[in-house]
């Protein structure tokens, strides 16, 4: 009698290897840009709202498709999601070190943080549906020790790239890995589907990337149009914020983030008690252990980041640090974070 039982896939340390590199490069664009700072005000004449961005921006769109993407991953395939947010993020990253303004570089970066959103869903589901037993619990040890290196690596490969080349090349170095990431992908990686499930939440999906444009927007730029009252005229296209106007753009926006969020909660509780298939399914809420590891882990990412941010400001601008010394300075930070 044959065995029911199918055998490991024999390519699948290949497959963890070249999705754990994509993971890489994605993680380490989000702090490798920090130790450029002083270096991306003088060649761009950046202001420090564009540096917000330049370095928030990413993380926007990071955040913001997340979900949406993840889920489009599970229903269309893990592997195809993966190959088209690592060919996004080279091309995003191609552009990115051919940016001559700050707003060019903005832009990119937020195609960026799009790629990184297909790739990062696609990571964990892949290693899911890779691995089992034991291995599996190998494999997420190795996704959660790749963390821990990235944010070590991205100051210090920042920091060497602007020292001794470019900051252009902290965007053009993700080129190569992503073509390799590509290619290799095609052969030792499977396609795997959600067959469970063939429905998209498209009205949470909208909601949450409103929600979090709103929000990060309204923290970003409150300094640069006025928390409360408007110090700027906010524009956009061939709309401009009346100068008349005493009252900031920036509480409507906060307001209507808040809103959004409420709404994106409310859709996501009402699927989830009906099994719609929803984007996030709340009753995950009701564990304890999972309240608790994302409210540790938000306090961790807003102690962790904003000092990535100021330290090489300061450590440059003040200190007098090159880049590359201010990378090594902000390395302990890093190495304690995982």
């Amino acid at each position: 009698m044959a065995s029911t039982t199918s055998s490991p896939d024999p390519r699948r340390w290949f497959t963890l290897a070249i999705v754990l590199i994509g993971f890489l490069m994605i993680l380490i664009d989000t702090t490798v840009v920090n130790v450029s700072i002083p270096t991306l005000v003088k060649d761009l004449g950046a202001s420090l709202s564009d540096i917000e961005w330049i370095v928030s921006g990413y993380s926007l769109t990071f955040a913001a498709f997340l979900i949406t993407f993840g889920r489009l991953g599970d229903l269309f395939g893990r592997r195809l999601f993966f190959l088209l947010g690592l060919g996004l993020f080279g091309i995003a990253s191609l552009f990115c070190g051919e940016s001559h303004t700050a707003a060019q570089l903005i832009g990119f970066r937020l195609l960026q943080g799009a790629g990184g959103a297909m790739i990062s869903p696609s990571v964990l589901s892949i290693i899911s549906s890779t691995f089992k037993g034991r291995e599996r619990a190998i494999a997420f040890g190795s996704f959660g020790a790749v963390s821990g290196i990235a944010v070590a690596l991205g100051p210090v490969l920042g920091g060497y790239f602007t020292t001794y080349q470019t900051w252009r090349w902290v965007f053009r170095i993700n080129i190569p890995v992503a073509i390799i990431g590509i290619l290799l992908g095609l052969f030792y990686i499977k396609e795997s589907r959600d067959t469970q499930s063939q429905k998209v939440d498209l009205l949470g999906m909208l909601l949450s990337a409103i929600s979090f444009l709103f929000i990060v927007f309204s923290l970003i730029e409150g300094e640069t149009y006025g928390w409360w009252h408007q110090a700027t005229a906010f524009s956009f296209g061939n709309f401009t914020w009346p100068a008349s106007y005493s009252l900031s753009v920036i509480p409507i926006t906060a307001v209507a983030g808040i809103v959004f969020f409420i709404l994106f909660v409310i859709s996501q509780s009402i699927k989830t008690k009906r099994q719609t298939s929803p984007a996030v399914d709340i009753l995950l809420f009701r564990s304890n252990a999972f309240r608790y590891g994302l409210i540790a882990l938000a306090v961790i990412a807003l102690g962790e980041f904003s000092s990535l941010f100021t330290l090489p400001i300061f450590l440059q601008n003040i200190l007098g640090f090159s880049p590359l010394k201010s990378g090594y300075a902000t390395l302990p930070l890093a190495l304690a974070a995982p």
